[in-house]
């Protein structure tokens, strides 16, 4: 037994269903729950605003959790060292627990260098699985029976009480949580309608979408209007560990089994829709798994044959593409939605990509860091693996250039996605903003290049890649190291495009 122990609190903001921390307790006499704000990960590229106010959100909500069972939260601004040993001023430790992450590339190497300063110390750190992912895969094709075997168990009780060491039951109480982006040197976002994100709120959050707002998920989800309520709305959760996979899944199959002897049309809706949805969670850590088995993503296309595509270096494209002023109605309405809400639904994040990659002819490496900033659900092994996907460089999904004007006429009909977010569109109607730019829109900025010239050379070099004998011979390798084996779920879902299929809860 350890006598005082670390819960090193990362991206796992909750109590229940929290492995890392039921583990401290089992081997320690007290914990300290742990929380830094390390300036070098705020300045990092991939940081922003969002991503503060959704941790520091998720720590007020965590602090009455935690103040419930009798502990509290110490919370420190600084690097990982000099933040430890000014507690060690206070009081000995003797392990550290926390999570396996799977994060960017700055966070790996922050990670290693955090077990090389334990280690010199001789100070054991401890890190357990939060979800489906598995470090050290040895083969793909056990991936799917280790993530059966981890997901399919009932989820971990909150514990009762955690017990603090009694040196800090009074310093701890002093410690703030930053209260402003200025605290930590971030600039203020707008005061947008964005989710709440709090162990509370994620449980709440899941039980509206099973009971309430869950039963059209399926039919609604691709339209950025419906899929704000029709869309489970966790992945801010599941990013930030305000609840477990394991959680959702368990409740979601609870509540299929439930449905499971209704013969209504409503309970066949909702079990077509939950059963979407668990195949949809399935998809998840699979995303997540390409960047833990393949951290070199971040910085190259995960196949060798798309690394030298002669992308355009535009600043004005990147900035008018990021702010929404590329004079294409959806995608600035996207793009101007997400820096207000830090949300969009999967079809129009895989357009606005689409758009910037294969018709602005922008690099994914340029556009990813802007775009991780902007999401408020920001997972890096998704957004790093969605990305590649859509912008073509993976070489083993169907290449989907998406039409924005077509998004337009199939998912926001009555313009009232696009009009709220773009203002100086509200005079006009449908067959106005098609017809722009050979009718110009006083007010509203000419497109930067013609769509059909950019998609028709973009689509052509990609194909060209991909059909090549070397595209063929890399793609097939890509394929047995990074592809799926859930094929009996691929077969359920066979009538439905694959970039739906590999929807990751958004």
């Amino acid at each position: 037994m350890y006598q005082t122990s670390l819960w090193w609190i990362k991206r796992d903001l909750r109590l229940s269903d929290n492995p890392a921390l039921l583990e401290a307790l089992n081997q320690s006499h007290s914990v300290i729950p742990f929380l830094i704000f390390e300036p070098s990960v705020i300045s990092s590229a991939d940081y922003s605003t969002f991503h503060f106010e959704a941790i520091t959100e998720a720590a007020r909500g965590l602090r009455e959790r935690l103040r419930e069972v009798g502990s509290d939260l110490w919370v420190e601004t600084g690097e990982f060292e000099e933040v430890f040993l000014a507690l060690e001023k206070h009081i000995a430790i003797d392990a550290v627990f926390s999570h396996e992450e799977t994060g960017s590339g700055f966070t790996y190497s922050r990670d290693k260098r955090v077990a090389a300063f334990l280690a010199g110390r001789k100070i054991p750190w401890i890190e357990l699985p939060t979800n489906g992912v598995i470090r050290r895969l040895k083969a793909r094709s056990e991936r799917t029976l280790l993530w059966n075997k981890r997901i399919y168990t009932t989820p971990l009780d909150a514990p009762k009480s955690i017990p603090l060491p009694s040196l800090l039951r009074e310093e701890i109480g002093k410690r703030k949580i930053p209260d402003t982006p200025a605290r930590v040197g971030l600039p203020q976002t707008p005061n947008g309608a964005r989710l709440k994100v709090s162990e509370n709120d994620a449980q709440s959050t899941l039980q509206s979408f099973l009971f309430s707002r869950g039963r059209e998920y399926r039919y609604r989800i691709s339209s950025p209007v419906t899929a704000m309520t029709a869309g489970s709305r966790l992945s801010a959760h599941l990013a930030w560990g305000t609840i477990s996979l394991r959680q959702v899944v368990s409740h979601t199959e609870s509540r299929i089994k439930e449905l499971q002897f209704d013969s209504s049309t409503e309970a066949k809706q909702w079990r077509s829709s939950l059963r979407a949805f668990i195949s949809r969670l399935h998809w998840h850590d699979h995303f997540i798994q390409r960047l833990e088995s393949e951290p070199e993503m971040e910085f190259r296309a995960l196949n060798p044959a798309f690394r030298e595509i002669p992308y355009v270096n535009d600043s004005e494209r990147l900035e008018r593409w990021l702010h929404g002023q590329t004079g294409v109605p959806l995608v600035d309405a996207c793009m101007r939605c997400l820096h207000e809400t830090g949300f969009l639904n999967f079809r129009m994040r895989a357009m606005v990509v689409s758009y910037a990659c294969h018709i602005l002819h922008l690099s994914w490496q340029d556009i990813m860091y802007p775009l991780a900033r902007l999401f408020y659900d920001y997972e890096p092994g998704i957004h790093i693996s969605q990305l590649q996907m859509q912008a073509g460089v993976v070489g083993i999904n169907t290449i989907r250039v998406y039409n924005p004007d077509k998004q337009l006429l199939d998912h926001d009909p009555d313009l009232r996605f696009t009009h709220r977010w773009i203002p100086e569109l509200r005079p006009y109607s449908m067959p106005q903003l098609l017809s722009h730019p050979s009718c110009p829109l006083p007010n509203y900025t000419t497109p930067l290049v013609d769509y059909r010239e950019s998609s028709a050379k973009m689509r052509s070099l990609l194909y060209a890649i991909k059909k090549s004998a070397r595209g063929k011979e890399v793609s097939a390798a890509v394929l047995r190291k990074h592809g799926s084996n859930r094929r009996r779920e691929e077969t359920k879902n066979r009538r439905k495009p694959r970039d739906e299929r590999q929807l990751t809860l958004l």
